[in-house]
């Protein structure tokens, strides 16, 4: 286990580390940016598995601003945010000796600066430029923790950034005057993305990084002692009641430990479902509601993977085209909304979008054509809405809105599954889509 204290030092070194490096850098950055990473794994591995943690959580934020930033160009809030945040992922990076992340981390940094300076306005090439940038230092550090769970250890780690850093110099280069025409910032066009008003303008001060699996531990250990204490006779000892009450204390502490603000997933949603809307050429409307309902830390992947699913498919197949909109009396955006709300003993997180709905006939008619449902039967429109859910049901040539509805589907029920869930289809036709997934407020402790 790491020291506490040793952590602290390393922070205070990373940081002292990157302001000398701000000074002192006179050579061309740019040419580590070919050098593969080979990490130190020896010496290292606990402090690159801090520097993964702290800059996972760096990088949401930092996704988080963007995504303010694209809707209010003019808002400076979260460039000093954006600033702040690779200045201290650049440090850790450079304490590390991770040159090429170092590199990419100073560029952005000098990017930045000339936009807190007025030097140039924020339009969506900048915007584009920085998800970019935060696409490559996720799958870096994806890489990084891959290999510190054992899989390809040595194996050295490309950072593909020069094109990136070419164009950062390009913006470099050709700064926009400070008074720049709002016509020249690309925003609320066609495929943009508005994020919900609803999504945190930070992280919590008091939250810190813990880690599940040791959480665990001690949760073993707190029910080690509760046996304990249960085997000894009965008797009036005050001192072994007192030890009781204690440890129910402290178990209930630990479980509220393994509990996370379902805003914190959430909020990953917005960048999903922004690349989703600018990939389909809709403009769409994500809202958040219910971020302050808890949910299992442990369960938080799974759910992820699950919503990402849900919300590129409502966006892709769901929600129709600006024109077709128009054409049906609907405003141009679209929307999809996710909502947590606790009913009945479990979390239930809703996935509803406002598109097209789903063509039952239509649905049945193509799992006619499939062999899975025979001709002459007749299904309810619950039977049918399971069809969605078997594998492989929609095919790569389902381009309608209707018969794409069934891709993966089956994969986001396996999941829910797993995790003691359920999933539930409810949908109008021509008024949109609603998935409920539904899990148990408390994970089973076996």
């Amino acid at each position: 286990m790491s020291d506490p204290k040793a952590i602290d030092a390393v922070s205070s070194e990373c940081l002292a580390w990157s302001c000398q490096s701000t000074q002192d850098e006179t050579v061309d950055p740019s040419q580590s940016l070919d050098v593969p990473i080979v990490l130190n794994l020896i010496d290292d591995a606990d402090l690159l598995a801090q520097f993964c943690r702290e800059s996972r959580g760096l990088l949401e934020e930092v996704e988080a601003a963007v995504l303010t930033l694209e809707q209010d160009p003019q808002n400076m809030v979260p460039v000093e945010a954006l600033f702040r945040a690779f200045h201290t992922f650049k440090g850790g990076a450079g304490f590390l000796k991770l040159d090429p992340i170092h590199c990419l981390t100073h560029d952005l940094e000098s990017v930045l600066e000339i936009i807190r300076t007025g030097r140039r306005s924020v339009d969506q090439s900048l915007i584009e430029l920085i998800l970019a940038c935060v696409d490559v230092l996720v799958a870096f550090l994806t890489e990084v923790e891959s290999q510190l769970n054992g899989i390809g250890i040595g194996l050295p780690i490309t950072v593909v950034g020069r094109s990136l850093h070419q164009s950062m110099l390009q913006l470099l280069a050709a700064p926009q005057d400070a008074e720049a025409s709002p016509d020249s910032v690309i925003c609320g066009a066609d495929t943009a993305t508005s994020v919900s008003d609803s999504a945190p303008s930070s992280r919590q001060c008091d939250r810190v990084l813990v880690s599940a699996s040791r959480l665990d531990e001690a949760l073993e250990a707190i029910s080690r002692i509760r046996d304990t204490l249960a085997a000894i006779p009965p008797n009036k000892d005050s001192l072994v009641h007192s030890l009781s009450v204690q440890v129910e204390s402290l178990d209930g502490l630990l479980h509220a430990l393994l509990w996370v603000p379902t805003e914190q997933l959430f909020q990953r949603m917005q960048r999903v479902a922004r690349d989703a809307a600018m990939k389909a050429g809709k403009p769409v409307r994500l809202v958040t509601l219910g971020g302050e309902t808890l949910l299992d830390r442990r369960w938080e992947k799974v759910l992820g993977e699950c919503l990402m699913h849900l919300i590129r498919n409502a966006i892709d197949h769901g929600i129709e085209s600006p024109t077709t909109r128009c054409d049906r009396g609907k405003t141009t955006t679209g929307e999809v909304i996710l909502n947590a709300v606790t009913r009945e003993g479990s979390l239930c997180i809703e996935v509803q979008d406002d598109g097209a709905g789903i063509a039952t006939a239509k649905v049945l008619q193509r799992a006619v054509q499939r062999g899975l449902v025979a001709p002459e039967v007749v299904l309810s429109e619950t039977a049918v809405h399971e069809l969605l859910f078997k594998q492989g049901f929609s095919t790569a040539d389902s381009v309608t809105a209707l018969s794409g509805r069934g891709v993966g589907l089956d994969v986001v029920r396996s999941n829910i599954l797993k995790i003691g869930g359920s999933i539930e289809i409810h949908s109008e036709l021509g008024r949109g889509t609603r998935f409920i997934l539904q899990v148990p407020l408390a994970a089973s402790e076996g």
